[in-house]
């Protein structure tokens, strides 16, 4: 009993140690390609002519390199790392697939990729709306700019109520932008659940009758079915 306990006490030790440098080395990795990527970019910067300054905006520029260059850390950090964890276990979940079922396995295959094609959709527009999202806070920021930097002309012209009402247009349009991402990315979820209900709907029925002749056993098919949709994440 104590070896048991000593033994289970060490594997959970031992699992948070891996689990602490894991997510320490992926996070290190993330921020350092940040830094680096960060440095290249300002110095790509700094060697641009006058018609690149005057192309682009204090704002636009100063939005590219602090936050577009953070989403790189998102990718390199999180995203990275989950992309792997979902390529194995969805590789895991084939190999179930195909063991109960592979004619069934390839038929899903083949027709779920299909049916998702609203939802890749959806993907499409919150990737642009995400963009636009970056484009209005550019927009504040070289609101921000002009109006800090150039506080003496705005009280010597007396324009505080124009350069007020500029900036909360431009808020409002940020605004816009974030709410249109939350009910996009709201939409995905459903839309999933929707095809997943209709999936089964189908498998069920052909369940049913492999199973009448003999062809398919209801623990195969329940085993089938919770592998096809632990699928649906990865």
């Amino acid at each position: 009993m104590d070896h048991s306990r000593d033994r289970a006490a060490a594997g959970v030790l031992h699992q948070g140690v891996c689990d602490y440098v894991g997510n320490y080395l992926v996070s290190y990795a993330g921020f350092a390609s940040v830094a680096r990527l960060r440095n290249a970019v300002f110095d790509k910067v700094l060697k641009q002519g006058a018609d690149f300054f005057e192309a682009h905006s204090t704002g636009q520029l100063m939005s590219s390199i602090m936050n577009d260059v953070d989403k790189v850390q998102v990718a390199t950090s999180q995203i990275l790392a989950d992309l792997l964890r979902q390529w194995f276990t969805a590789v895991a979940l084939l190999v179930v697939l195909f063991s109960n079922d592979w004619r069934l396995a390839l038929a899903c295959l083949i027709v779920l990729p299909a049916i998702m094609l609203p939802t890749m959709r959806i993907g499409k527009r919150i990737r642009r709306t995400s963009r636009s999202t970056q484009d209005r806070q550019a927009e504040l920021n070289q609101i921000l700019q002009e109006t800090l930097s150039g506080h003496m002309v705005v009280k010597a012209f007396g324009a505080e109520e124009y350069e007020s009402s500029r900036f909360r247009d431009a808020s409002n349009r940020l605004l816009r932008t974030n709410v249109r991402y939350v009910l996009q990315q709201g939409l995905s979820s459903p839309v999933i659940d929707f095809v997943a209900a209709l999936t089964i709907v189908g498998l069920l029925t052909y369940a049913r009758n492999q199973i009448k002749i003999g062809a398919l056993t209801a623990g195969n098919f329940t085993s089938f079915i919770m592998a096809l949709v632990m699928l649906l994440e990865p």
